[in-house]
């Protein structure tokens, strides 16, 4: 439900885990998820920015 609520189909679950999971530990740790994270939010081409900003 996570995944789909910002329109994320939720077959690919996996594989964004898997992303975001870069040391490969099957863990995501907040370091981890505010680094993949931050430049959706504040990027040039971020969905999110433009709500926000």
């Amino acid at each position: 439900m996570l995944r789909q609520a910002p329109g994320n189909r939720a077959d690919n679950a996996d594989t964004a885990f898997d992303a975001l999971d870069d040391d490969g530990d099957g863990r995501v740790s907040r370091a981890q998820y505010l680094a993949s994270i931050r430049p959706y939010v504040t990027g040039d081409d971020s969905p999110m920015g433009d709500a926000l900003y």
